[in-house]
């Protein structure tokens, strides 16, 4: 029970401080995401490689915390949990390979596949990984962890925007018009 108290601690700090900075670089000049290049990049790499594998970590270590009865959606909930898992996964993977090169694809406005339908596929992939680990696991720190988690995917279009704007002027802005952020 330590190593998942210690974990738990881990993840959720790294979260928020990540969430934290994520606002800071919608309401300020001072940018941490996008990730800009030097220090601030690794430092966000470190932070993220601390909360996001260990999430789900520490959902499979808390596996049964949360007590979802199997009533509640019918088929029970780790099926449920899983098709939804499995659906994030598909979105994220087929999503970034869109793009072509990894997350980001440099200098290149991508509007085809999955950023035909909306502007962040990725995010709507992650946050569907979130839901689905936290209901197939049933974990409650899953979802303790899950609510910073899920602020931060829901808000970080709002510090890439501006960036993409700068970047790809007026493709953007008729990308934006055509393509909803979201659905």
């Amino acid at each position: 029970m330590v190593i998942v108290t210690v974990l738990f601690t881990m993840v959720f700090l790294a979260v928020t401080i990540d969430l934290a900075q994520l606002i800071l670089s919608i309401k300020t000049q001072y940018r941490f995401w996008p990730s800009p290049h030097g220090w601030k990049r690794i430092y966000g790499m470190i932070l993220t490689l601390l909360w996001v594998p260990g999430f789900f970590i520490l959902s499979i270590l808390d596996w049964g915390s949360l007590n979802i009865s199997d009533s509640i959606f019918g088929y029970g909930s780790f099926g449920v949990g899983a098709g939804i898992l499995a659906a994030g996964i598909y979105i994220n993977v087929s999503a970034t390979r869109d793009l072509g090169s990894g997350y980001i694809k440099e200098g290149e406005l991508v509007t085809t596949g999955w950023y035909s339908y909306t502007r962040n596929p990725q995010y709507i992939g992650n946050l569907l990984l979130g839901l689905g680990a936290i209901i197939t696991f049933n974990t409650l720190l899953g979802l303790i962890v899950g609510i910073p988690a899920t602020l931060w995917f829901l808000l970080a279009p709002y510090a890439e925007e501006p960036v993409l704007h700068e970047m790809h002027g007026e493709a953007y802005t008729e990308y934006c018009r055509r393509t909803p952020r979201w659905f």
